[in-house]
């Protein structure tokens, strides 16, 4: 059986009620309390700000951007070793800018570009591609492992010029 957080995975149904919590409190707050399940398994701790703290977006980047922080976490727990996790979300006008950082064992680069599959990074990359963004990694041995994301937000109809933009 392999390591993940509490022993289980959420049945299709536990997802969709958990993707569907997301969208109604927003990213922050899913995050948050995603944040709190991972404390009561993982062995390091979590540093999260967001600025704003409400930062608003589209369904589908909340979704998506859920579902990379839960990867990272997971894959924290299972690879890294970590003392501290430290997640940073962050909205300058149309940006987005999302960070991660462990202080964890980290990574040969090259072993990394061979580790798509496993780790879960080519997921990761995927989701920031479904979100027209750009991602970047840094890792080396013994330096921990960085994340930088960064996407448009879509904006809401009546918020920019009374339209959706992008979308």
């Amino acid at each position: 059986m392999s390591k993940s957080f509490g022993g289980t995975k959420p049945s299709k149904k536990g997802w969709a009620m958990i993707l569907q919590h997301s969208i109604t409190v927003g990213l922050v707050e899913s995050l948050k309390s995603l944040f709190e399940y991972t404390r009561m398994f993982a062995n390091y701790e979590i540093q999260f700000q967001a600025d704003p703290p409400d930062v608003p977006l589209h369904e589908d980047q909340i979704i998506g951007l859920y579902r990379i922080v839960q990867e990272l976490l997971n894959n924290a727990y299972k690879h890294s070793n970590a003392d501290q996790v430290c997640l940073s979300l962050l909205s300058q006008g149309d940006e987005i800018h999302f960070t991660y950082a462990d202080d964890g064992v980290g990574m040969d680069r090259e072993l990394l570009e061979g580790s798509f599959q496993h780790m879960g990074i080519a997921g990761i990359e995927k989701r920031v591609l479904s979100l027209e963004g750009k991602v970047e990694f840094h890792t080396s041995p013994q330096q921990g492992f960085r994340v930088g994301i960064q996407f448009q937000r879509i904006w809401f109809r009546g918020e920019k010029n009374g339209s959706l933009i992008n979308r």
